[in-house]
């Protein structure tokens, strides 16, 4: 509960997830042995400061606890550094055959919200 408009949003939306809706890519990380993936094309459709949850082609496999990067260039005020993360969960959306959901878990949280997404109508 907000007490002012004065008072730090952020520090009431540390659980909360917000609808995000913008283009993403993601690059799964492979040991040195494998053979290297191709960053692949994504929607970010939510967004918490320790995580977000990505819609995806189902053309790799997305395995719990995989390590892969998230470039979130795209998305105003995430910056143009790519975000590691890991796999939490996944779910193959059944209507749509070949897309994969994906729950991501940030190495390291968001250290501020993203102010496009603070001042949304």
């Amino acid at each position: 509960r907000l007490d002012s408009e004065s008072e730090p949003r952020w520090e009431h939306r540390q659980d909360e997830r917000l609808p995000v809706a913008a283009p993403v890519t993601l690059l799964l990380r492979r040991r040195a042995a494998q053979d290297p993936q191709p960053w692949q094309s994504a929607d970010l459709l939510d967004l918490s400061h320790r995580g977000a949850a990505v819609l995806t082609r189902a053309s790799q496999s997305f395995e719990i606890g995989a390590e892969l990067s998230l470039d979130c260039s795209g998305v105003p005020g995430l910056g143009p550094s790519p975000l590691e993360a890991v796999v939490r969960w996944s779910q193959d959306d059944v209507d749509l055959a070949d897309l994969v959901l994906l729950g991501l878990e940030f190495i390291q949280p968001l250290e501020s919200w993203p102010e496009a997404l603070t001042t949304r109508d």
